[in-house]
């Protein structure tokens, strides 16, 4: 936005942003002279009722991440492709969705960490009788024209489960999304925050969104508790952890 800030030379400019930490590191308040004028966390926007409240499932995942190539800022795709594209570990995805999901249909996004396994993922769903398909910006497998077909299908509840790689972590709204499958490990707490956020939108009949995990063996498990505000040290009892958000 630097060159329209530039360009239009704004008497008085105000700035907003869900994501204040960014992955450049850069501080965005310098734009506006550091004058941070109000701020609110997520959990005081979810008891003032503008956003819904989650429920976060955290399942078992038996992976060893400490064998998969780690590059300094995340996992090399072609290791985690290998690592994660296992048919016990499909079935046991399935198994939990479709338990949670108690035979009912819900809006559902599936968040993965490379092309291949998005489609890889789609393609599991799709042969257990759930409509799926994959959202991406590789146009070896997905021309910009069905993408967009895709999502004006899924919009419409004529798909029941999309698995994207980066394109709906920002600048998409799906109110009605009741579900997040978290199926990619990420070192980015921006990333996390805008994940989760796809599914905090209010919508009619909405009472929270379900966000159900599969990653919980990574090297960013504590962190990830942090970001949902167990705090450093998680209360644990029966490998259950709580968190009280009124």
């Amino acid at each position: 936005y630097q060159k329209i800030i530039q360009y239009f030379k704004p008497k008085f400019l105000l700035g907003m942003t869900a994501t204040p930490v960014r992955t450049d590191q850069k501080d965005v308040t310098e734009i506006f002279d550091n004058n941070l004028i109000h701020e609110i966390t997520r959990e005081e926007a979810t008891l003032k009722g503008w956003i819904c409240s989650f429920e976060y499932r955290l399942y078992k995942d038996n992976i060893d991440y400490s064998d998969i190539t780690w590059n300094g800022s995340r996992y090399e795709e072609k290791d985690l492709n290998e690592k994660l594209m296992v048919p016990k570990r499909d079935k046991a995805i399935l198994k939990n969705y479709s338990e949670f999901l108690k035979e009912e249909r819900i809006k559902t996004i599936g968040f993965c960490h490379s092309v291949v396994y998005a489609e890889y993922m789609a393609k599991v769903f799709r042969e257990k009788g759930y409509k799926a398909e994959a959202v991406h910006s590789n146009c070896e497998y997905l021309s910009p024209e069905d993408r967009k077909k895709i999502t004006r299908l899924f919009r419409s509840n004529e798909i029941d489960i999309v698995f994207t790689v980066n394109i709906f972590n920002e600048g998409v709204d799906f109110p009605d999304v009741e579900c997040l499958l978290m199926l990619r490990p990420t070192q980015s707490q921006l990333i996390m925050s805008q994940q989760l956020g796809r599914g905090l939108r209010i919508s009619r009949k909405k009472e929270h969104v379900s966000v159900l995990d599969f990653v919980n063996n990574d090297r960013n498990r504590l962190e990830k508790f942090q970001f949902l505000g167990f705090g450093e040290k998680p209360k644990k009892e029966k490998e259950t952890y709580y968190y009280d958000n009124n």
